[in-house]
């Protein structure tokens, strides 16, 4: 589990920055009120792309390590013109649990 941040946030953005997660901005209740401008570091434990995204307990996380990480990882629109190289799939394991897996993947 990922430890908890000072100010809780309703959706928002994440970035892996060598091994510490940044996470900016959201929204302090669910709603859009009150918006929040801070960040947060956590660095302790050291995160990974794989122990984050496997934090999510609403999604699967699949790495290239993963047997299943080359079907996943297949774009769904094969555009010629586009060479997707991604770095892990979140596969949200229902509808709900979409928005967790978006908002948690760096």
């Amino acid at each position: 589990a990922l430890p908890p941040l000072n100010d809780g946030r309703h959706g928002g953005g994440a970035g892996l920055v060598a091994s510490t997660l940044v996470v900016a901005a959201g929204v302090g209740k669910g709603g859009g009120a009150p918006l929040l401008t801070s960040s947060e570091a956590l660095s302790e434990p050291p995160f990974t792309l794989g122990a984050c995204l496997r934090a999510i307990p609403s999604a699967t996380a699949l790495l290239p390590s993963d047997a299943a990480f080359a079907d996943a990882s297949r774009p769904i629109n094969l555009r010629k013109d586009i060479t997707p190289s991604p770095l892990a799939v979140a596969r949200p394991s229902d509808v709900a649990g979409a928005p967790g897996a978006r908002r948690r993947a760096p």
